[in-house]
């Protein structure tokens, strides 16, 4: 009698603990829990920050608001920026805003010698870079500059 007791109550108990992991492993899977974990351990936050921005906001390398470019001078020059400034950002692309926001800095400082162009045609805008050093030029549509001294 007991036996059968403890038998009923084992079977009840593993069925609702079966439940309750396959619930779980359902909300693990659904939520991507293994392939995030998997991307933060081994992508660098560059390649995740670009990839997140190129999937909601469709903003390429070098077009819209640019924000895969100014991710990529940011890392890619980092010692040779200033430490308490940003370049000053200059989108050709009207009605887009300028993603200064991307330096992570609060209130920051326009450094005046730097300044970064997006979506921009060196061919077709009036504009003159020839008291500029050219630092990085991605097919003349995104410069990073500096200014001559």
């Amino acid at each position: 009698m007991l036996e059968k007791y403890w038998k009923k109550k084992l079977n009840k108990s593993l069925i609702g603990y079966l439940i309750v992991i396959i619930l779980t492993l359902i909300f693990l899977q659904k939520c991507n829990l293994f392939r995030n974990t998997y991307s933060i351990i081994f992508k660098s936050h560059n390649t995740r920050f670009i990839n997140a921005y190129n999937k909601v906001f469709f903003s390429g390398f070098c077009e819209k608001q640019s924000h895969g470019y100014i991710a990529f001078v940011k890392e890619e020059y980092k010692n040779f920026l200033p430490k308490e400034k940003i370049p000053k950002i200059i989108n050709f692309d009207k009605g887009r805003k300028v993603p200064s926001w991307i330096f992570l800095k609060t209130n920051p400082k326009i450094d005046n010698e730097l300044m970064i162009l997006l979506n921009t045609n060196l061919k077709s805008d009036k504009l003159d870079i020839s008291n500029y050093q050219i630092i990085n030029n991605y097919q003349n549509r995104c410069l990073f500059l500096k200014k001559n001294d």
